[in-house]
């Protein structure tokens, strides 16, 4: 019953919807007063004497009110399931028993009217014909043309009836009936207008709210989606990368003539060049998706930091510059954090040195700022003797695809991504990077990460017994740093020298432990000879500084202790205990092969160029294997032959490795029991813990390294007890 000139859902595209919100609104309006029309009548009419005189009057008219104030009250009752909406529609039924109640209560107001103008009765019938009026209003102000009929229904009556009285006094109270009739019908617009701007501002709150729904769920398919890519993306591409890294690595560790062997280290380098590009386009599409997931668990940083370090040696070690880390001091603390992460951070940090670096020295020191007991920020800087960057650079090396300039991209190649990574990873972390750097002259990356400290678990080793004093021989500043760094202040005195034959006790010092680099062997290698033969240092234990390629180093002979670079503090600290008779010597420990247990593996591998690395590297290792190219194959394999251990590769046709393991698991007898190690190509957190979740026991991605392998295989496989 809206009025088609002003009703605003008249010309609202979601009309059938506000239409419905109307009804609902008329209904919980009226469901306070519904009864108060039969209430006030019967009290008035009983009052005014008019069921005695005019019973039949008064019942009928309390008896329409009674049916329409009932009717009202089911009608509110199933507004939100109207059963006859098919062909008796909810709205005009609501109307006509509104305006009848109206209608009667005015008709019952324009009877006590006869009884005089001066009357009581006639001023009970005014005050509620007022208050019945005003709250109507309220009622039907979602609906103007209810409202206005309800007005005219319920005033006119008794207007009609005071007009007719004669005298006076009754033509001015028709004026204010009148009166108060047109005021009505003016609050009744008003009223109705404020609804509607009401309505129209939740409407739109509403769809505004729905339209954050569905853009917060189409912001997920996105997600979803992009890991749904990103996953394959990492597959697809990993898994030829596979081969190719794979076949090079085991050329090298075969017998190959240099030239043969120098083009296999070329196709190797060239691969891990093309894995890291690959790898940072990953890494940052992971984070502009918003799906870099922090961990927070017991991390040693500077072993983590030695980690990387010998992650990176080789390819430090192939242009000849020296890694070094120095630590704040002997002690190593662990911290709560996010390992992986600040892995990441320090290979590209470390990573963008060597790259840079023609020549010179690659240093990363690690220090604390301490909060209060509990709370640090670990400080890791990285310094370079690389080419430097200006104030221009140095304004946009942590945007995106940017690089100091366009000749540095040519001449060092990459994608400009690994710094932006790290700034991410940073801010993710709570944590800051900065650099400074001067043109020429070279780098350093200052990384500062908050850090919650934890207790040293039962697997921490205590630190080896410290010599009282240890004389260094190397041209090296940094060595002499690392090794000053090894020992507290106060436990140990150490010197440090270039040339042998003017560090030869001067003054009476005689060192406990002597540590030689080997870089000083070729010009000084007569004076440490006469070192190692006089008599005074005859006590002396002897440790050897050892470059990371053999054939980079001149080997010192009779030197019975050996640490080779990049220098750790715990060994370098463990070789000066040993030299100095402090420790017992350990004993090195071979590779263990299928020789020493007996180990055959399954591969549950589909594609032919990964089935021919993993089975080469395990031929290599020792082992025996067998191929099975989907999931169903490798169950019925398993259940028939007997397997040490499994390497499946999660994505396969017919059945993929996530499904074959949870099979696997559920079957009985000894098949259930046998490792599984994850051969994926997906590289990611969550695929590692989807893979530990089916049943897995390990992980290992593409691209296959041969040390990787067998680290994983023996730490799954017990050597047998022994005499």
């Amino acid at each position: 019953m809206g009025d088609a000139a002003r009703d605003p859902a008249d010309q609202d595209p979601a009309n059938v919807d506000l239409a419905r919100q109307v009804d609902k609104d008329l209904a919980e309006r009226s469901g306070t007063g519904t009864f108060m029309y039969v209430i006030g009548s019967a009290a008035i009419l009983t009052a005014a004497g008019y069921y005695q005189s005019h019973t039949g009057f008064s019942l009928f008219a309390t008896a329409v009110m009674l049916v329409c104030a009932g009717g009202r009250t089911w009608l509110n009752r199933c507004v939100d399931d109207w059963p006859f909406e098919a062909f008796l529609p909810w709205r005009p039924l609501f109307g006509v028993l509104f305006v009848l109640n109206g209608f009667a209560w005015g008709m019952v107001a324009a009877m006590l009217t006869s009884g005089g103008v001066t009357g009581e009765p006639f001023l009970l019938a005014v005050v509620a014909t007022a208050g019945f009026s005003m709250g109507g209003l309220t009622v039907a102000a979602p609906d103007l043309r209810l409202a206005r009929v309800f007005v005219v229904t319920t005033i006119l009556p008794p207007a009609v009836a005071v007009v007719l009285t004669t005298g006076s006094s009754a033509a001015a109270l028709g004026v204010v009936v009148v009166l108060h009739g047109a005021f009505c019908l003016y609050l009744a617009a008003k009223l109705h207008r404020e609804y509607w701007a009401h309505l129209m501002a939740s409407v739109r709150l509403q769809n505004q709210a729905h339209e954050l729904r569905a853009a917060r769920r189409a912001a997920e398919e996105a997600v979803s989606a992009k890991s749904d890519f990103l996953a394959t993306m990492s597959h697809e591409i990993r898994t030829p990368m596979n081969g190719v890294i794979g076949m090079a690595d085991l050329l090298l560790d075969g017998d190959l003539p240099e030239d043969q062997a120098e083009c296999a280290r070329t196709i190797r380098s060239s691969g891990n060049q093309l894995m890291s590009i690959i790898n940072d386009i990953l890494d940052f599409s992971k984070i502009e998706a918003d799906m870099l997931v922090l961990e927070s668990a017991p991390v040693d940083p500077l072993g983590l930091v030695d980690e990387v370090l010998e992650m990176q040696m080789a390819s430090a070690s192939a242009k000849q510059i020296p890694l070094a880390h120095v630590p704040a001091g002997p002690d190593r603390p662990l911290v709560l954090s996010d390992a992986a992460r600040l892995r990441q951070v320090l290979l590209n940090l470390v990573g963008n040195a060597i790259k840079f670096t023609v020549e010179g020295e690659i240093v990363v020191r690690t220090a604390w700022c301490e909060v209060d007991d509990q709370r640090s920020i670990l400080v890791l800087s990285v310094s370079d003797t690389g080419v430097g960057m200006d104030e221009e650079a140095l304004g946009r090396i942590f945007e995106p695809f940017s690089q100091a300039d366009s000749s540095t991209t040519r001449r060092f190649g990459g994608t400009g991504l690994g710094l932006a990574i790290v700034n991410r990873i940073c801010e993710a972390m709570d944590g800051t990077v900065s650099v400074d750097s001067t043109p020429g002259e070279g780098t350093t990356f200052t990384v500062e990460v908050p850090v919650v400290r934890t207790e040293a678990t039962p697997e921490t080793p205590a630190l080896p017994p410290a010599p009282r004093r240890v004389l260094v021989l190397s041209e090296q500043a940094v060595t002499a740093e690392i090794i000053g760094a090894t020992f507290s202040l106060g436990e140990t005195e150490v010197r440090v020298g270039a040339d042998p034959e003017a560090e030869a006790d001067p003054d009476g010092w005689l060192p406990e432990v002597i540590l030689v680099d080997t870089a000083l062997a070729e010009d000084h290698a007569g004076a440490i000879a006469g070192l190692m033969a006089r008599p005074d240092l005859a006590g002396a234990g002897w440790v050897e500084l050892r470059c990371y390629r053999e054939r980079d180093c001149r080997s010192l002979p009779g030197i019975p202790f050996m640490v080779r670079k990049p220098l750790k503090s715990p060994s370098v600290r463990a070789a000066c205990a040993q030299a100095a008779g402090l420790m017992a010597t350990g004993k090195r420990t071979s590779r263990r092969t299928i020789d020493d247990f007996g180990l055959r593996v399954l591969v549950a591998e589909d594609n032919p160029v990964n089935q021919r690395v993993v089975l080469r590297m395990l031929r290599r290792l020792g082992c025996a294997a067998e191929v099975a190219d989907d999931g169903s194959k490798a169950l019925e394999m398993l259940a028939a032959g007997v397997f040490d251990i499994v390497l499946m590769d999660c994505q396969m046709p017919v059945m993929g490795g996530l499904e074959a393991t949870r099979v696997l698991r559920a079957m009985s007898g000894e098949a259930s029991r046998i490792p599984v190690i994850a051969l994926t190509a997906s590289a990611s957190a969550t695929d590692r813990d989807q893979c530990l979740a089916a049943g897995m026991d390990g992980y290992l991605s593409k691209p296959l390294k041969l040390d990787a392998l067998a680290e994983t295989l023996e730490s799954f496989v017990a050597a047998p007890a022994g005499p």
